[in-house]
């Protein structure tokens, strides 16, 4: 992947162990396949907590993931994507 690339480091999926604030995240399968960026933002209940267990719900094989915290996630979302291309 080329440009600024997510700065946490992979952590198998625990939504306990996931802040409750805004941010980014990725997620992976058990062989670092990429699934998907996505984003807690302002709608998100209990943010990065919630916002990541609800996309590893409806993402099957997802067993990793990484998070950065950020005050700007749809900002910072749209900069992941556009690297990922």
């Amino acid at each position: 992947m080329k440009g600024p690339a997510i700065r946490g480091g992979w952590v198998r999926l625990d939504s306990a162990r996931l802040p409750a604030s805004l941010g980014v995240f990725e997620l992976t399968d058990l062989e670092g396949s990429w699934f998907k960026f996505g984003s807690a933002d302002s709608r998100s209940r209990f943010g990065l907590r919630s916002a990541v267990a609800e996309a590893a719900n409806g993402t099957a094989g997802a067993v990793h993931v990484r998070f950065e915290e950020t005050m700007m996630p749809a900002t910072r979302l749209r900069e992941l994507e556009a690297s990922f291309r």
